[in-house]
Order: structure tokens, then sequence, then C-alpha cells
């Protein structure tokens, strides 16, 4: 029988951390040092996510390739990887933004090896978004790079269509490519057994239980949206918001 491989690329800043720390803390995952290698996408190796900015992207990649200390990239040297760690499981949030014909490829590949699971976990989509502008202007600080104020990058990124149809996006590609998908609201998640119960009935584990802890829900209290700035969220993310009250209906 094929090992499990549970696969959660995102979308990011909608509690994936207290994700795996849920999964961990109940068993269904081994204890893994390195939620995020990014190995795929730094397989894939293009320019192809228009998510963060181009300079931030190359200092990260660098770093990151630097930390991982895998000597080469292939899919042979993922397969090894993902069997050599206490749980086979990716929560790299960069899957998310791969484009379908690599994913395709991914799929093929994998499949020979394992049995595939994908974990989407969502979030309001004005809240994630300007969570993921905040945690823009933190990291291009840090990493010398052109930075904003949270708000500048919230009215920069609205107006792009990535970020409007982000959702449908991910979420038409991988039900298409991938048999085994479930998608889950962050905020209906966390406060419902049954959800929990959902997730176990998916992973085709015995039971998860909620636990009282939140790993990746950082307040960041000087920089807050007004009313106003709501609205306008809601209006220019409306795609996304149709998909979400969907899933959360």
């Amino acid at each position: 029988m094929k090992p499990t491989l549970i696969i959660c690329p995102g979308i990011a800043k909608s509690g994936t951390t207290t994700l795996w720390k849920v999964l961990e803390d109940n068993g269904v995952i081994g204890h893994v040092s390195n939620k995020e290698t990014h190995y795929l996408s730094i397989l894939y190796g293009k320019d192809y996510d228009e998510i963060y900015p181009t300079d931030i992207k190359v200092k990260f990649g660098t770093w990151l390739i630097q930390k991982n200390g895998f000597e080469t990239y292939s899919f042979d040297n993922y397969i090894h990887y993902l069997k050599s760690i206490a749980s086979p499981v990716d929560f790299s949030q960069s899957i998310s933004n791969l484009p379908e014909h690599f994913l395709e490829e991914i799929r093929d590949v994998l499949l020979e090896h394992f049995k595939i699971k994908i974990i989407l976990i969502y979030r309001d989509p004005v809240e994630r978004l300007f969570s993921h502008c905040t945690n823009m202007s933190i990291e291009t600080n840090r990493w010398g790079c052109e930075t904003k104020s949270p708000i500048e990058f919230f009215y920069d990124y609205i107006d792009k269509p990535v970020f409007q149809t982000l959702y449908n996006t991910v979420s038409s590609k991988f039900d298409r490519i991938f048999d085994d998908v479930i998608s889950l609201s962050m905020e209906e998640f966390y406060k419902s057994q049954r959800q929990h119960d959902r997730l176990a009935e998916f992973l085709e584990v015995s039971s998860i239980n909620m636990l009282n802890r939140k790993d990746n829900t950082t307040s960041y209290h000087s920089h807050k949206l007004s009313e106003s700035d709501i609205e306008i969220g809601k209006e220019k993310l409306k795609p996304s918001y149709e998909y979400y009250s969907k899933l959360i209906s």
C-alpha cells in the first residue's frame, strides 16, 4: 500500500501553521522540522509567481536554497526526501501558485509513490490579504528590498487580478488536477469539532481533536483597516468572496 502524502498548498496567511500543529499534535503527521521547503517551486525554477515582489523572491530564494541544504533539486531527490522524513508532508505555500502544467507533472510523478491528499484552507479574503500585506511590509524591510506600508501594499494588490480571483483560481486547478482535495474555512475549522471530524474522515484517520492553540495568527496592532478599506476590499475581491461564501454556507 502506498503511503499517504499530505500537501497543504495554502492559502498563505489562512492558518496553515496552526493546521500543521493540529495534525502533529494529533499524531496524524510525525515531527518534521521544516514545514516549508518550497522544494517544488525551486525545482520549477521559473519566475511564475505574481504574488510576491521579484526582489524579495530572489533574496529569499537564495537564502532558502542554502537553508534547505539539498545538493540538487529533482523529482527523484524530492521523493527521497519525502520518504526520509517522519511523515510524507509538504506545507509549502508556494505550491498554490505553480502553473497547472507543472502541477500535472507533479501529480503524475508522485502518484507512482504516494496516495496524495490535498488540503486547501481559506480565510476571509480581505483579512487574509491584509495579513499578507503586513507580512510583505515587514519582510521587504527585513530583506533590504523596496518596501511600503501594509495599507499601501493593500491598495496596490486589490487592483491586481491575481489577488481578485485567487481563491477561484487555486480551487479550480487543484480540483481539476488532483482526485483527493478538501477545502476548509479557517474561521469555521478552528471553532468546529465537526470540521475536524470531516478532515479526519478525509485523511482516513480515526480522529482529529480541536486544540486550544493558534500558531500563526500574529496580530499587528499598529496597522488596522478602516470600515471603508474593508468595504472597498470586499468589492475589489468580489470573485474570491463569492467562492468563500459558498465554502462557509
